[in-house]
């Protein structure tokens, strides 16, 4: 989040999944933040993937069949959207091009993933929360500047 000074002190923030699951942690999540940049600080937020979502990615890179595919799939999404939705939240085209980029690299049915084809997979998880996160903070008025971390690793 921004802060006018550049020589003020980071607090880093980090969310692990049931933390940022559900609408009724956001308050309270945004509610430090602003007690944060209220005093002085540059603040990051880090946010993990939603509950759930890496054993979902997860059994997706094992290679099950095209009908459990599909189930994974829809129950991801649904988990997301329902999410945005509970915020009163649109998704951003940030995170409609997240999901399609993640529907790219799923294996062949009944075919498994290379160990680093599999990472980029699972961090997805870590992607479309933390562009829920962004726009949860946005209609918070906190002018939060998402990153993509694997830019910045």
């Amino acid at each position: 989040m921004n802060n006018q000074s550049c020589s003020a002190a980071w607090v880093v923030m980090k969310f692990g999944g049931s933390s940022v699951s559900s609408a009724e942690c956001w308050p309270t999540i945004c509610k430090q933040a602003r007690q944060n940049l209220a005093g002085g600080n540059r603040v990051m937020i880090v946010v993990s993937a939603l509950s759930g979502t890496t054993d979902l990615l997860t059994r997706l890179s094992e290679g099950s069949g095209r009908q459990e595919r599909d189930g994974i799939l829809a129950k991801l999404k649904e988990k997301h959207l329902q999410l945005h939705d509970a915020l009163a939240l649109t998704p951003s085209g940030r995170f409609t091009d997240c999901w399609g980029e993640l529907r790219k690299l799923l294996p062949e049915p009944s075919s498994t993933l290379k160990p680093a084809d599999k990472a980029v997979l699972l961090a997805h998880g870590e992607l479309l929360s933390s562009l829920v996160a962004c726009a949860a903070l946005t209609a918070a008025e906190l002018d939060p500047v998402w990153q993509d971390a694997r830019k910045l690793l």
